[in-house]
């Protein structure tokens, strides 16, 4: 609940960082998760746990703030969600009924052939 509740912060914080320029922008949760994950295994790294300890006490604005401005680095357009176009009806092909119930044996075809063969 906590991973989902930090993704929706980033998601929200993404959408009012671009919100001037791109009004329209509607972040993907799918997208931003592989941002993150793809840099959370670099931060362990090269982050000491004790560099994490003075942001659990920070103040929300502080926090929010300073997620804001990280945001800024993401392009947009590698977040956003893809827009689907509208979906192009395709005409059916039309058969004859008459032609479509109609039997054909096996027996009558291969006299066919044989008479068509001779």
């Amino acid at each position: 609940m906590q991973a989902y509740n930090a993704l929706a912060l980033l998601k929200r914080c993404v959408e009012q960082a671009y919100h001037q320029k791109a009004r329209e922008l509607d972040a993907s949760t799918s997208h931003l998760t592989v941002h993150v994950a793809s840099d959370y295994q670099s931060m362990l790294i090269a982050l000491e746990p004790h560099a994490w300890l003075p942001w659990s006490e920070e103040a929300p604005e502080r926090v929010a703030g300073y997620l804001l401005r990280l945001v800024r680095s993401i392009s947009p357009r590698s977040i956003a969600t893809a827009k689907r176009g509208s979906k192009q009806d395709k005409p059916k092909g039309y058969v004859n009924a008459p032609i479509v119930r109609k039997q054909v044996s096996t027996a009558r075809v291969l006299r066919g052939e044989k008479a068509r063969a001779a």
